[in-house]
């Protein structure tokens, strides 16, 4: 009997797992003691009928009583039930728990001694000009500067200041009539090239150490140029030089 649903006395889940019978077909040889069991029950002779029962080869597997079937229908119960009023409300608790800390890796902004801090915020925190993401590994923690590492774990780090740039201006097409010095940029044959050293009258070329390629462009898409595109399909875009 099930200790946790005492009104289904057929099945002891959960408490343990039931066992069933694997029912077996009855066979040719079986049909004379079959009769005999069937006749026995007709007359109301269960002690008769049990007897025949006995007599038959695995009888036990090949009979389905009232009471193997109420067997099931109490595990299935007794299941249903543990389902509904256990596993069901566990598994929400579970996900309720874990959405909660979830919720926990939250950027709180700028961090602040004020602040009452949970496992897993976020704050951001500046130390000599530079601003670091830390994240709290402790369970709370008030007034902890993100620089107490036993609370606080650096996520940001600051890399090596790289070279500084120089802006380049962008001439559009190239044109042999101007005086191009360095920094000065074009479009050329598909790509944009970057002026190395002065020039004038000079096409930007692989060859030429006076233009240097910057990127490769899409001039049949977006040619910048003075004069109409050749190639020009209507709907095409191209910007013109004026």
């Amino acid at each position: 009997m099930s200790v946790s649903y005492p009104d289904l006395n057929l099945t002891n889940f959960p408490e343990s797992v039931d066992t069933f019978v694997q029912m077996l077909n009855i066979v040719a040889s079986d049909y004379a003691t079959l009769s005999e069991y069937q006749s026995a029950m007709e007359e109301g002779n269960v002690v008769k009928a049990n007897t025949a029962l006995s007599n038959m080869v695995d009888g036990v597997k090949k009979i389905l009583t009232a009471d193997k079937i109420n067997k099931i229908f109490d595990s299935i119960e007794a299941l249903q039930r543990f389902l509904s009023t256990d596993i069901v409300p566990y598994i929400a608790q579970l996900q309720s728990n874990w959405q909660s800390e979830v919720d926990k890796f939250a950027y709180r902004g700028v961090y602040s001694s004020s602040t009452t801090y949970y496992k897993n915020n976020i704050v951001s925190y500046t130390i000599e000009a530079h601003t670091y993401l830390y994240i709290n590994i402790s369970s709370q923690s008030k007034s902890v500067p993100p620089t107490d590492s036993t609370v606080w774990q650096q996520f940001t780090v600051v890399g090596a200041q790289g070279l500084t740039g120089d802006a380049m201006s962008f001439l559009y097409e190239w044109n042999n009539a101007t005086q191009y010095t360095p920094q000065d940029c074009v479009s050329y044959n598909g790509k944009l090239w970057g002026c190395v050293s002065a020039n004038q009258n000079s096409a930007p070329s692989s060859s030429n150490n006076k233009w240097k390629v910057v990127m490769e462009i899409s001039p049949t898409r977006y040619p910048i140029q003075s004069n109409t595109p050749s190639d020009q399909e209507n709907g095409d875009i191209w910007f013109q030089v004026v």
